[in-house]
């Protein structure tokens, strides 16, 4: 049982910064005056709701690299045998669905400290990067609505739990790496540049504007509830909760810069670091969500580029400090 303390206090680093981002975010509902904007559990149902099918995929995994090495029962025994490293894994995998459940409070209380007020200015920014409004030149992708709702959304999500439940339980050598940037991406990009930068993104440019700019594809897109599937009532849940003033699961706005495709630039850049073949089929969904995010509505296609040169810069500075952070583990074992 000693090596279960010792294993979770190996994530230290990361649990300190959750609660110190935790901390900060009941601080602004405090200043807000309603604790009701706090709700850290608020995403953690929807976080673990695959775990089974995750562990199953990861059992999958293990036996597809057992393959000519030895056999799958002894490859999944050996995992089992390091059960303190797992659990600690779970662990620090249940706080991450805490810490996204932080962003969400911190991201529903983001337009009532600063309003939005750049979504012309990003708008413009795109005419004149593209000669017109990016979505118009994405029309083609209509007949494909319902596929690229689903792509986009639960599928994203998956790989976010799924990829995430992997680095956590294993022990791969960018594990810090990567912890330390979906944390970093999600405040640095999540919620502090959006502050500076506040726009509510192309489907909810009339309500923010009045400006009928955006009226086809907003018109469009609000229409599509009547699918009756969670992402297209999305829209409308996310004004609906806007104007209440109501924190809740997946709820808040905020357009730019573009934490979809900031994560999926993530997910690239680690199935690269894992394997070039994994990692072009990642760059290629990637492509993917920044033509999803601006045909759905949800982004002006400036909000995607930043976020791509955002991730890359975030990912090299967390590998500089795993490595430091390895570096210091190396001496205090030699000493």
């Amino acid at each position: 049982m000693k090596r279960l303390p010792k294993a979770l206090g190996s994530d230290g680093e990361f649990y300190a910064a959750i609660l110190i981002y935790g901390l900060a975010a009941l601080a602004a509902a405090l200043w807000l005056g309603d604790t009701g904007w706090f709700v850290p559990l608020v995403d953690l149902s929807g976080w673990t709701g695959s775990l089974g099918a995750i562990c199953l995929v990861m059992m999958a995994v293990w036996a597809a690299r057992s393959v000519g090495k030895e056999d799958f029962a002894s490859a999944f025994l050996g995992h089992v045998a390091n059960w303190p490293q797992r659990l600690a894994g779970v662990c620090l995998f249940l706080s991450m669905g805490v810490f996204l459940g932080i962003f969400t409070s911190v991201k529903t209380m983001m337009p009532h400290i600063a309003p939005f007020a750049y979504d012309r200015v990003l708008a413009d920014i795109d005419r004149s990067l593209h000669g017109a409004d990016p979505w118009t030149y994405l029309r083609w992708m209509t007949p494909f609505e319902g596929l690229i709702r689903w792509v986009y959304g639960p599928v994203a999500g998956g790989i976010m739990s799924a990829s995430s439940f992997f680095v956590c339980v294993t022990d791969w050598e960018r594990r810090r790496q990567y912890l330390w940037a979906f944390l970093l991406c999600w405040v640095l990009l999540g919620n502090i540049a959006p502050l500076a930068f506040m726009a509510a993104g192309p489907v909810f440019y009339h309500g923010i504007t009045g400006s009928t700019r955006f009226a086809e594809l907003s018109d469009f897109i609000f229409g599509q509830a009547s699918a009756g599937d969670f992402t297209s009532s999305l829209p409308g849940m996310l004004w609906e909760g806007y104007t209440d003033k109501t924190p809740g699961f997946g709820m808040g706005i905020s357009a730019f810069p573009s934490m979809h495709v900031s994560i999926t630039t993530l997910f690239a850049l680690a199935a690269f670091a894992m394997h070039r073949r994994i990692g072009y089929v990642m760059l290629a969904y990637l492509v993917f969500i920044v033509a999803a995010s601006v045909h759905l509505g949800w982004h002006y296609a400036i909000d995607g580029y930043v976020s791509i040169l955002a991730t890359v810069i975030i990912w090299k500075l967390a590998g500089m400090r795993a490595g430091k952070a390895a570096f210091a583990s190396r001496e205090r074992q030699l000493a």
